[in-house]
């Protein structure tokens, strides 16, 4: 099925300035990033003609900037929410995307470098083949 490295590839490609990266490695540098992670989300769907498959976005913001993280989380929520539908992403053609559960929200702060995370899953439902 659709990998994290093809959801990453999708969403530089909505905003070059993006520069997402595959988590949940997260480095210490730069301060501003976002990551994306596979995580739990719905499964099959329609008798196991899509598979609905949940990732994780994480945007981390600069020090001592909670604005900073929030803007971006907000941004980038903004560019999958309004993402044309019917796409490809990779090989895989995507159904439809939407979020699981609410909006972006913080998440524990990176205590050592002061800099607030915020988070939003999302499930790529996809066509299997």
């Amino acid at each position: 099925m659709i990998q994290t490295q093809d959801v990453v590839d999708w969403l530089n490609g909505l905003d070059s300035t993006l520069k997402a990266i595959v988590g949940p490695y997260v480095p210490d540098m730069p301060d501003a990033v976002t990551s994306v992670v596979l995580v739990d989300g719905p499964g099959l769907q329609f008798e196991g003609s899509t598979d609905a498959i949940a990732y994780q976005v994480r945007c981390r913001g600069n020090q001592r900037n909670p604005q900073d993280a929030e803007s971006r989380a907000w941004r980038i929520d903004q560019l999958i929410i309004d993402a044309s539908k019917p796409a490809l992403i990779g090989e895989h053609q995507l159904v439809d995307l939407y979020r699981l559960g609410g909006n972006p929200s913080p998440v524990q702060n990176d205590l050592d470098g002061e800099r607030i995370n915020f988070t939003c899953t999302y499930v790529f439902e996809v066509g299997r083949s």
